[in-house]
Order: C-alpha cells, then sequence, then structure tokens
C-alpha cells in the first residue's frame, strides 16, 4: 500500500519538451521504480487553463530567485509505502536525480516545486462513496 507521495510540479519550454518527457519516461521514472521501496511512478500533463488568478500564475520573468516555483502544466509523482523511503537516503541525494544527464534535463524544468506528502486514510471497496 501505498501511503506516500513525492510529487513535483513544473513547467516545461516547448522547445525540448517531446525529448524530456521521452527521457523522463523511458529512462527516470522507470529508474525510480527500480529503487527499494518506491512502489510506482507516473507523470501527467495539465490540459485545461489554470485554476489560479493570473497573478498567481508562474511568470519566469517576476519569480524571485528562492521563491516557491508555481510550475503547473506538469506533475510527476512517484509512490512509496511511506513517506520516509524518501528520505533514506534523501530525495534530491539520489543518483537517479543528480546524475549529470538528470541534471541537464531537470535544468529545463520551469517553476519547479517538491512536496512530500503523507496520507492520513483511505476508504476503499464498497464503502469508497461514503
Amino acid at each position: 500500500m501505498d501511503s506516500g507521495i513525492w510529487a513535483t510540479w513544473y513547467d516545461l519550454p516547448e522547445d525540448g519538451r517531446d525529448e524530456f518527457l521521452d527521457w523522463l519516461h523511458g529512462t527516470h521514472l522507470p529508474a525510480l521504480v527500480a529503487r527499494p521501496g518506491y512502489l510506482w511512478a507516473a507523470s501527467y500533463e495539465v490540459l485545461r487553463e489554470s485554476p489560479a488568478p493570473p497573478e498567481r500564475r508562474y511568470d519566469p520573468a517576476t519569480e524571485p530567485d528562492g521563491d516557491i516555483g508555481m510550475g503547473w502544466h506538469f506533475i510527476q509523482m512517484v509512490g512509496a509505502p511511506a513517506p520516509r523511503v524518501f528520505f533514506n537516503p534523501n530525495w534530491d541525494a539520489l543518483p537517479e536525480v543528480t546524475s549529470p544527464e538528470a541534471r541537464a534535463m531537470f535544468g529545463r524544468r520551469i517553476g519547479t516545486r517538491h512536496a512530500i506528502l503523507m496520507e492520513e486514510g483511505r476508504v476503499d471497496g464498497t464503502e469508497a462513496g461514503a
């Protein structure tokens, strides 16, 4: 069961987008799933307009250094049995994240932000609607 999720939101420029997504789906996500404790990995593209008002949307010209990224067009998610899996070793120190190839690819992302999430409860089966 997965009660830990590592989520990453980001945007991508049009130039090189397909190359990044091919690498993400063909190399990076499979490498993460092969790690002990990592149960699944997925990538999604948001195909609708941002729910945020225009003043809260990501604008690379106005985002100050050090602020939390406001990217939202893409989300990468990784599941684990518990959030602690992402901290032993720390997710941002993994070879799959720190290799020169990965760093070059991640350098293409715009407005990146990460969150480690924990599920507190879940209802499955016929009671899920209640």
